[in-house]
């Protein structure tokens, strides 16, 4: 039985060049959340809950908006560009210019509204501020990301991971031998993603020319964007989901909470490893062979396998999740235990997810996928609401997990019948 469930994962698997771009990603993701899962260690352990929550917050409220500095262009540069490399180098050259330009416009809008509208006290309005440089910043370094992916060259991916937070540690290391500061942090954020932004362009050349335009041109700019939309709007909404939690946190708990539940969150990222290999590695290919027949369903077994897989790790998490977090931050964080035992099973669902996901982003139907994950944060906003007076970031925790169950069911099931009607003829 075992044998033959191998046989048809390796039966999806339709060239050499995936094994090897994803065995590439693995690599690079496995030292690069290593390396993070200490510095993050190091950091939680040097500030105390409070400045760590603090940190998280602004962190995350940034990075939050960089949904919006997209727009979809992202997915659409790289579903075009997988398939005819010829106006890639243009095209991002046009697109790049476009982005620090709305980046920084989106970056100063969430200034004003920090300063006029959310309820923090000063030093974390500051704290937010120094993030937005992060916006414009991160906002490049991400487009420059999907050249790599459409040449199917993920090496370079994965050095440019590994990089960042190599970089990244030292950086904070250094400052933080000056002081124990939040705000160290987000200054050895941006230091870091711009030496890395460096070392894009240097690989970049030998892809693509690339054309540093003060002006882009607009009409493609935005010819893109017209078509992207949908695609924008499911990664807004989609992403939006996970930053809102944070939000919510901020508003109705203290700066410790948000510590505590940003350090869960923190370990599941590392559990979500896998997703964004197997998601990365593949999707290039999906864009070209989506249409073919048993493509689709190939691809379903090949995840429900690893989802397996997944939940068998979920398990173990969470057996043992008193002792990572005592072993790995100590007993001022012995709070996130619980939240930890409930958003590790984000991981397997997660996981399960790259297969309607793909399914609509190949076959331009982000707006189903746009229309379930609305309802969705709906329901987990609403049920966020209910539970957090009661059950602080345990009812967040518990929110979250039920809205992804829902909005798991209600993905798949559309991406199902999206690919019955549009992909297996």
């Amino acid at each position: 039985m075992i044998k033959k469930q191998f046989n048809r994962l390796m039966d999806f698997l339709p060239s050499k060049k995936i094994l090897k771009n994803m065995s590439f990603l693995v690599i690079g993701e496995i030292f690069a959340k290593i390396i993070m899962f200490f510095i993050t260690i190091y950091l939680a352990r040097s500030l105390n809950p409070e400045f760590y929550g603090r940190y998280s917050l602004a962190y995350n409220i940034a990075l939050g908006t960089l949904f919006i500095v997209d727009l979809g262009m992202n997915t659409l540069v790289l579903r075009e560009g997988s398939k005819d490399h010829k106006h890639l180098g243009n095209t991002v050259s046009n697109v790049m210019s476009f982005k620090i330009i709305w980046g920084f416009v989106v970056a100063l809008t969430l200034c004003i509204i920090t300063w006029l509208f959310l309820p923090y006290d000063n030093n974390q309005k500051m704290l937010i501020y120094v993030a937005c440089i992060l916006v414009i910043i991160q906002g490049v370094s991400t487009l420059l990301n999907i050249v790599f992916r459409a040449f199917e060259e993920m090496k370079y991916n994965s050095i440019v991971r590994i990089s960042d937070v190599v970089i990244f540690g030292a950086v904070v290391y250094l400052l933080f031998t000056y002081d124990k500061n939040p705000l160290y942090i987000l200054i050895a954020w941006i230091i870091s993603r711009i030496i890395i932004t460096i070392m894009q362009l240097i690989f970049i050349k030998k892809f693509i020319k690339i054309k540093f335009l003060l002006i882009p041109n607009w009409s493609l700019c935005f010819g893109i964007i017209k078509h992207s939309f949908w695609i924008g709007v499911a990664v807004l909404v989609t992403n939006t989901y996970g930053y809102i939690n944070v939000l919510i946190v901020s508003l109705y708990l203290s700066a410790a909470s948000i510590g505590f539940y940003a350090v869960a969150s923190q370990l599941v990222t590392a559990g979500t490893m896998i997703r964004g290999v197997i998601s990365d590695a593949i999707f290039p290919n999906t864009c070209k062979n989506i249409h073919k027949p048993d493509y689709a369903k190939k691809f379903l077994r090949y995840i429900s396998i690893l989802s397996l897989l997944a939940a068998l790790g979920a398990l173990i998490v969470t057996i043992l999740a008193k002792w990572i977090i005592l072993i790995a931050f100590g007993k001022e964080y012995l709070p996130a235990v619980l939240v930890l035992q409930i958003l590790i099973w984000y991981v397997p669902i997660y996981i399960y997810n790259i297969w309607g996901l793909q399914v609509l982003d190949s076959t331009n139907n982000q707006k189903y996928h746009v229309w379930t994950e609305s309802i969705i944060i709906i329901i987990t906003l609403a049920l966020n609401l209910l539970l957090i007076r009661t059950y602080g970031i345990v009812g967040v925790a518990i929110a979250t997990i039920t809205g992804r169950f829902i909005g798991s069911i209600f993905l798949n099931y559309t991406a199902n019948k999206i690919a019955k009607k549009e992909v297996v003829q």
